[in-house]
This record gives C-alpha cells, sequence and structure tokens, in this order.
C-alpha cells in the first residue's frame, strides 16, 4: 500500500500527463503540417497539370515542324517530278536538306539533268540531221541504261541514211555519167545524122 499511495499514485498523474501534453503537442504539429501537406499537395498537381499541358504543347509544335521538314520537301519533290514527266526541265528543285528526303530531291535533280542534256544532245543531232548534215552523232553526256539504247539505235539510223544517201550520191553519178554519155552520143548520132542527110 506504502508503494501505491508512495510511488504509483504520485506518478500515475504524471505519466497521464506527459501522455496527455504529448498528445497535444503531436495533434498542434499535425495541425500545423496538415495545411502545409496540403499546399505541398495542391502545389505540386498545378505544377504537374502546367509541366503536362506544356509537354503536350511542346510535343504538338514539336510533330508540327517535323510534319513540315518532311511533307514540304516532298511535296516540292513530287511537284518537280511531274513537271519534269511533262517534258518542262526548265524548273530547279530548291531542297536544302541533308536527310533521306534531301538525297532524293538531289537524285531527282541529277535525273532531270541527265535527261535534260540527253535530250539536248539528241535534238541537236536530230536538227543537223534534218539540215542534211550526217557527220554529227548522239554524244554519250548524260547517256545512261535505257538511254545509251536509244543513243545507239539513233547513231545506227545516221549511219544507214547516211550510207543510203551516199549510195544515192553514186547512183545518181553514175546516172548523170550515163545520161552525158548518152546526151553525147545523141549528138554525134544527130551530128551524123545530119551528114547522111546533106549527104
Amino acid at each position: 500500500n506504502r508503494v501505491i499511495t508512495g510511488s504509483l499514485d504520485k506518478l500515475g498523474p504524471e505519466i497521464a500527463k506527459v501522455v496527455e501534453d504529448t498528445k497535444l503537442s503531436v495533434k498542434a504539429e499535425q495541425d500545423k503540417l496538415g495545411p502545409m501537406v496540403q499546399e505541398a499537395n495542391d502545389r505540386a498537381i498545378v505544377f504537374l497539370v502546367t509541366l503536362s499541358i506544356i509537354a503536350i504543347l511542346l510535343g504538338n509544335v514539336i510533330a508540327f515542324y517535323i510534319t513540315r521538314i518532311i511533307t514540304v520537301p516532298i511535296s516540292k519533290a513530287v511537284r518537280f517530278a511531274n513537271t519534269v514527266a511533262k517534258g518542262d526541265f526548265s524548273q530547279q528543285i530548291d531542297v536544302d536538306q541533308k536527310d533521306e528526303v534531301g538525297i532524293m530531291a538531289e537524285t531527282l535533280a541529277n535525273m532531270a539533268e541527265t535527261l535534260k542534256g540527253a535530250i539536248a544532245s539528241i535534238s541537236s543531232t536530230m536538227s543537223r540531221v534534218s539540215q542534211g548534215d550526217f557527220t554529227e552523232k548522239v554524244g554519250e553526256a548524260g547517256m545512261a541504261g535505257e538511254l545509251v539504247l536509244i543513243k545507239d539505235s539513233i547513231n545506227s539510223s545516221i549511219d544507214m541514211l547516211s550510207g543510203a544517201i551516199a549510195q544515192v550520191v553514186v547512183a545518181t553519178d553514175q546516172v548523170n555519167s550515163g545520161a552525158g554519155q548518152i546526151s553525147s552520143a545523141s549528138q554525134s548520132l544527130a551530128s551524123g545524122t545530119t551528114e547522111q542527110a546533106a549527104n
């Protein structure tokens, strides 16, 4: 009983007071920290929403830019190819990129220059042939693949035409020579006939 009244009865209220003080202190800290945590959560949510909106907008801008980088040069290349397909070699393709699209545009430009050179060479040769000059042949410049076959065919045709005309010239010379001989013989005959008639 002495221990109970002397120690435990005194310690019990002190322990209860300490526990109550600790509980009140923890509650006060919770009441202070709760709004701060809520505010931090609200700020984090606003930050994440803002960051998400910026990321979406930035993604859309980058997607638009990448789409423009690809589609604009390709549409230029398509227009250029259609122009070349219609036989107009006066246009130029202005794509200044070093990626695959730029390589494709450069290849189209080279193809157009090759065709332009080949057509110019064929046109020049055929123009001279139409004026009777069979000395010029279609050159090698710009000729590759099927164009070589066309060049060889045209050059062979020019050779055959030149040979045929040379034969016609030889035959014409022979006919002229024969006609001259016939004319000379006719004049001799006429002269002889005139003499015979005079005799």
